[in-house]
């Protein structure tokens, strides 16, 4: 006796087709960078079509954009292999629709908006704290409900264990106290007072990140040394946090031996906007001890290097150098090896800098994807 199959005609007409978010989980990545480029400011974006008149209209701008971010997102780089995606990959259809632009259109999209990706990764940086925020707020609201409805059932087994009636109210109906309080950072506390060796044709991308892995600043130089690039990265740094609404101060930068210099130190201890900064002052030969944590009061007469030197060996020193290597390296191998952004794309200074503007955005747009924080209103 022969098995019996399910039903399968690759042929069949359909007398409604399905619609392609039929074809596409929820939860999807398309249909979250849907939400959020629904929040995003693209007015810098729009007012470039407001003096067109005439010709044929075209695509929606955020339609592109969207386009463009889920492109970046998976690793798809070529306007051709986007092009192609439209056609072929469901998630592509659900952004596009009919809409289908051709890698012309992408590549002129993204060449003539290369100013709007540096808006646009504040816009993202900005839509990371917030929703990071609203997570630690409905956390610590889950936390005071838990709190009110464990104290009214410790309170119900009192008044049953010496004989009295229940309350009125149920310990699962129990609110918080209107002025219950909960510190996000410490629940416990209450208000009181190239590696290849080789050589290439390339640009030098800089990134600051902060201990979220969600990159902070971004940048291309032609300068192949890093040195030069601490008093830059901090000044866009402190520029981006502050339009994102971040006040607090950065308790700890931290870089690798390429970006020590005294003037950098120098910088980094005296700005206002810096509590600790650890710069190492050089690598470690191979099978050289390292040096035994220093005791006692600073030595006089210490240089500028020597001083650095000494504090990357204290105990809070090897800690704080330590986690630089968990929180800076992870996002460069997100970038290169998860999402196979090797090269730039695009040629001359302004425009690699845009696209890597486009780059370190998508991956901060990925860390808040994939850490659910993101609610849709």
């Amino acid at each position: 006796m022969s098995r019996t199959f399910r039903e399968w005609n690759p042929a069949e007409s359909w007398l409604f087709p399905p619609a392609p978010q039929d074809w596409l989980p929820d939860g999807h990545l398309v249909y979250f960078l849907l939400d959020v480029s629904e929040q995003l400011d693209l007015s810098p974006i729009m007012e470039k079509y407001d003096s067109e008149k005439g010709g044929k209209p075209p695509y929606h701008p955020r339609m592109m954009l969207v386009l463009l971010l889920y492109s970046y997102c998976i690793g798809v780089f070529s306007s051709r292999k986007i092009a192609t995606r439209c056609e072929t990959d469901v998630a592509f259809r659900v952004v596009v629709g009919d809409n289908i632009p051709d890698f012309r259109t992408i590549s002129e999209y993204r060449r003539r908006h290369l100013a709007e990706f540096q808006h646009l990764f504040v816009e993202v940086l900005r839509l990371c704290r917030r929703e990071s925020r609203l997570l630690k707020i409905r956390e610590a609201k889950a936390a005071l409900e838990q709190q009110a409805r464990d104290k009214a059932a410790a309170e119900a087994a009192a008044r049953e264990a010496e004989g009295k009636p229940p309350g009125k109210i149920d310990p699962q109906d129990a609110v918080p106290d209107p002025k219950a309080q909960r510190n996000f950072t410490d629940p416990e506390s209450k208000i009181m007072k190239t590696s290849s060796k080789g050589w290439d044709q390339c640009g030098n991308a800089q990134a600051v990140v902060n201990e979220n892995q969600i990159i902070v600043a971004a940048d291309v130089t032609d300068q192949a040394n890093d040195v030069r690039q601490v008093q830059p990265m901090l000044d866009q740094t402190i520029s981006n946090i502050d339009q994102a609404g971040v006040t607090e101060n950065i308790k700890a930068f931290t870089a690798d031996a390429g970006y020590f210099s005294e003037a950098n130190v120098e910088v980094l201890e005296q700005h206002s906007r810096v509590d600790e900064a650890y710069i190492a002052t050089g690598r470690l030969k191979h099978n050289e001890r390292v040096a035994p944590a220093p005791t006692g009061r600073i030595p006089a007469g210490l240089s500028v290097k020597e001083k650095m030197a000494r504090k990357l060996r204290t105990k809070k020193g090897r800690i704080e150098y330590a986690r630089r290597k968990a929180i800076a390296e992870p996002p460069f191998g997100q970038i290169k090896h998860c999402r196979g952004f090797r090269q730039f794309l695009l040629r001359s200074m302004e425009k690699m800098k845009a696209e890597w503007n486009l780059v370190t955005l998508t991956h901060n747009l990925l860390k808040l994807f994939r850490s659910g924080a993101f609610a849709t209103n």
